[in-house]
């Protein structure tokens, strides 16, 4: 099980083309994030494309791996800079892992679930918004 053409994808997401996509994903695959979740190489192809609009800065860096050889499955952590026009300015990093199922036969990813804090990437950068979220991850912190 090789994951190696999934992480040079992320580490160069931007410049990487959505046809590439296809040399990386099963025609089936489901992709699952905290936000979507997406049936199909066709539709994901379509989400990513969508989901560059506005960004200015993509990359992943991947620090562990964790391989299950008789289940198919690893585990990548990484940490993903990124910038977008649309959020507050400067460079924002989240940290998340995903988990991938390797069709062993073909070699591509039949399943990929991405884990990452929806807030530190998107609500805590909305002007009102991410006050309000910053208040209350402030005030659930002290509660403990």
């Amino acid at each position: 099980m090789n994951t190696d053409k999934l992480k040079a994808y992320y580490a160069n997401y931007l410049s990487a083309g959505l046809d590439e996509l296809k040399e990386v994903y099963d025609e089936n695959i489901v992709f699952r994030d905290p936000l979507h979740q997406i049936n199909g190489l066709d539709k994901l192809i379509q989400y990513f494309a969508d989901g560059r609009k506005g960004l200015t800065q993509c990359e992943f860096e991947f620090h562990r791996e964790v391989l299950s050889e008789q289940a198919n499955i690893a585990v990548l952590e990484w940490t993903m800079c990124f910038g977008h026009a649309r959020l507050s300015s400067g460079q924002k990093v989240v940290d998340g892992c995903s988990m991938v199922e390797i069709d062993p036969v073909s070699g591509l990813v039949v399943a990929h679930a991405d884990y990452f804090d929806v807030g530190a990437m998107i609500y805590e950068n909305i002007p009102v918004f991410g006050r309000a979220v910053s208040f209350v991850k402030r005030k659930a912190s002290g509660a403990i």
